[in-house]
């Protein structure tokens, strides 16, 4: 058993040599292999950041652009109101001097046949006023003619 023994006892060194050479190795082998991975996922993490940064430019940009066009697009807005306001004012006005115009027309159109009316309604009351002392110098006539007969009358009367 001696033999046996010593060889077995050998071989014991020899494999936990092995295993302790083979650990170590596995163990470097492991910290390269993390190393590796550690690279890889910084090189991932700066990609995806870097992206991301590009991403968020990106967006940044376009957001700028769309807001300029926005500006651009309220400042065309603006101006095509103005001038449709611009333009609506000035056909109110025109419209608001023809109409004056044509009330201005219309008053001196119906003053001038109010002129008439009073003209002719003046005539009439003068021909009435000319009909009337006319009537009643008829009527002072008649009056003094009644008289005159009445007191020839009166004095026939007495004589007899």
């Amino acid at each position: 058993m001696g033999i046996g023994s010593v060889v077995l006892g050998v071989l014991s060194v020899v494999i936990a040599v092995m295993i302790i050479k083979f650990s170590k190795e596995w163990s470097k082998q492991t910290n390269e292999l993390i190393k590796t991975e550690d690279a890889r996922a910084k090189e991932i993490i700066n990609e995806v950041h870097l992206r991301t940064q590009k991403l968020l430019e990106d967006i940044h940009k376009a957001s700028e652009e769309n807001d300029q066009r926005l500006q651009r697009l309220t400042e065309e807005g603006n101006q095509r109101l103005q001038k449709a306001i611009e333009e609506g004012h000035q056909k109110l006005e025109r419209i608001l001097e023809e109409s004056d115009q044509k009330l201005q027309k219309m008053l001196e159109e119906g003053s001038k046949r109010l002129e008439k009316i009073l003209e002719v309604t003046q005539q009439m009351i003068n021909e009435g006023n000319k009909q009337t002392k006319e009537i009643l110098l008829h009527i002072s006539d008649l009056i003094a003619s009644v008289k005159k007969s009445s007191s020839k009358n009166t004095l026939y009367v007495k004589e007899e």
